[in-house]
């Protein structure tokens, strides 16, 4: 099982104040494509809040970028523990 709050402080030590949407699979380690971000935001499921620029482009507060991926990671570990 993941440890969350290692797992947060890492995050937080390593993540610029906005993560742009293009480099997200940078950030989290190749587990989420732009494409698919893009795809979340979309329905309304990606994370809050997204910072949007001129030019089309998207990033992500770091904070909001946090709260997001570890309900994720918390989820599939639940899912994960009740097989």
């Amino acid at each position: 099982m993941v440890n969350l709050t290692k797992l947060r402080a890492d995050l937080e030590e390593s993540l610029p104040p906005v993560v742009a949407r293009a480099k997200i699979g940078h950030y989290l380690g190749g587990l989420y494509k732009t494409e698919t971000m893009a795809v979340y935001d979309s329905k309304g499921i990606g994370i809050k809040d997204p910072v949007r620029m001129e030019g089309g482009r998207v990033g992500y507060l770091k904070e909001n970028l946090i709260e997001w991926f570890l309900s994720r990671v918390e989820a599939a570990n639940a899912t994960q523990s009740n097989s």
